[in-house]
């Protein structure tokens, strides 16, 4: 069958997290290699997730059938609503489905669903081993039995955030970076997600946290929680290595218009400073995850800091119940709870 000109053009938008939702999707970790020999201990981070999600919606498993009954009989330890848990044998090479799984679209009017399809390239070759996750798109929307729009091009979707009213946030650190997709321009990065994603005004910020492996994903350092509120990565600390980006995304956003008004902006400050054996541990309280009812919100073991997050996520979500999930080992591989999950609409 012809695929459709676009999926604007088709009547698809991008919508933002807090719409209604179908589904929260995850690739099940399933690789040693990545886990330090904690393969057993991020399995329960993962079967956490899923057993609070699972409260509030159905969740969508990627996990090949050889390892899918341990994960059921753990699930099932952890008295998680298995009815509203599906599997499927779809192969990964790592968990952080937020980049190399889909971008859903939504048609409003007749409420249907549809993948965009991206390269996924490991972040600009950073890690070689990408080739299966690159796939999950289109054994996805073939799963479902779903449409899909296919693009040559890199894209992740924790480089973008939308207010789902036509307005897209991005970073140029990853954007324009040569590793993703060489020579591409910020105008013609607008045109193509204009018609892929249905957005029409663009706001860049230069940089997102230091050391991030992503380069700087957008959802560590900015997110809409209303079309004209923005909740924004803050710290104090002078000498902590993301301060310099932090403060240029803040007084970038403060000088905007969106929808021919200021932003509403808050603040969550970022964790307290914590290393691995080379430099900082690029750690961010904004690297939440919105579902029907809830909002899964990553703790660092730092009580005060926690707390003060979960608050400040509690004022700004107020009719969502927040559930603070234990994310040090899942942070040391490089993400929190927004990189490991996808939200289908």
């Amino acid at each position: 069958m012809r695929q459709p000109k676009s999926p604007r053009s088709s009547g698809y938008l991008l919508p933002p997290e807090w719409h209604r939702q179908s589904a929260l999707w995850l690739s099940w970790p399933l690789n040693p290699k990545w886990w330090n020999g904690q393969i057993a201990e991020i399995s329960q981070t993962f079967a956490e997730i899923t057993k609070q999600a699972a409260r509030f919606q159905p969740v969508f498993i990627n996990c090949v059938a050889r390892a899918q009954e341990e994960a059921r009989k753990l699930l099932e330890s952890m008295n998680t609503e298995m009815e509203k848990v599906r599997f499927f044998d779809i192969p990964t090479d790592d968990v952080w489905i937020r980049d190399h799984g889909p971008i859903f679209v939504k048609n409003e009017k007749n409420g249907q669903i549809a993948v965009t399809d991206w390269e996924f390239n490991g972040w600009g070759d950073k890690f070689p081993d990408y080739a299966r996750d690159n796939k999950v798109p289109v054994e996805i929307a073939d799963s479902l039995g779903i449409p899909r729009f296919r693009y040559a091009l890199c894209l992740e979707g924790g480089a973008i955030e939308t207010n789902g009213r036509g307005y897209l946030m991005t970073t140029r650190s990853v954007q324009l970076n040569e590793a993703r997709n060489y020579d591409l321009s910020e105008s013609e990065y607008q045109r193509i997600f204009h018609h892929a994603l249905g957005v029409d005004e663009f706001i860049w910020l230069e940089d997102g946290l230091a050391f991030d492996d992503t380069d700087g994903h957008i959802d560590n350092v900015a997110r809409f929680v209303d079309r004209r509120h923005i909740l924004i990565a803050t710290t104090q600390d002078r000498d902590h290595p993301s301060y310099p980006s932090l403060r240029h995304n803040k007084l970038k956003l403060e000088g905007i218009h969106i929808h021919g008004k200021m932003p509403q902006i808050t603040e969550l400050p970022i964790p307290d400073s914590f290393h691995d054996k080379k430099h900082p541990i690029p750690a961010s309280y904004l690297n939440y995850v919105v579902i029907n009812g809830a909002v899964l919100a990553p703790q660092f073991g730092q009580p005060d800091k926690d707390s003060q997050a979960l608050e400040i996520l509690g004022s700004v979500f107020p009719k969502r119940e927040i559930i603070g999930i234990d994310c040090k080992l899942l942070v040391e591989e490089g993400g929190t709870l927004h990189c490991c999950t996808c939200n289908v609409f």
